[in-house]
């Protein structure tokens, strides 16, 4: 009985040991050019850690004669991407300029690039997304 019990112990900490986490431990189905990979072990494939990263593309100000304009939202596209793995999130943003993004931690450059521009309205931002609070990019666009 006793080896019985250490036969099942030494599998389940060999079956599931940090080295068995690397790419070769998974096994891979393809069927009809898709594969599948499960893991050897379950709860070994956690989720993420994720963050959010809001902000708002906007413009202020204004030539003269009309002076001081207050910010209003521009239509355009938002790219977030991580500066490490290079994944690309394209968010949508609100009537206003508001966007939201649910991301893995890490670092990202945000840009806003307008639909339809006349000279350089392109506006960048660098965040450092960690989790539990929200972290802010606003892409403005102060205009003379």
């Amino acid at each position: 009985m006793r080896l019985f019990l250490l036969g099942i112990i030494v599998l389940v900490v060999v079956g599931c040991s940090a080295s068995d986490h690397a790419p070769s431990a998974a096994t891979s189905t393809t069927v009809a050019s898709t594969t599948t990979t499960f893991d050897m072990c379950r709860g070994c494939n956690l989720p993420r850690p994720e963050g959010t990263i809001t902000g708002r593309y906007y413009a202020d100000g204004g030539p003269p004669p009309l002076g001081y304009l207050p910010p209003r939202g521009l239509s355009g596209k938002i790219t977030v991407t991580n500066v490490q793995s290079l994944t690309t999130f394209h968010p949508r943003e609100d009537a206003r300029g508001y966007f939201t993004v649910v991301v893995p931690i890490g670092i990202y450059d945000v840009v806003g690039s307008p639909d339809d521009a006349v000279g350089p309205m392109t506006a960048r931002a660098r965040v450092t997304v960690t989790t539990g609070k929200p972290v802010h990019a606003d892409l403005g666009i102060h205009m003379a």
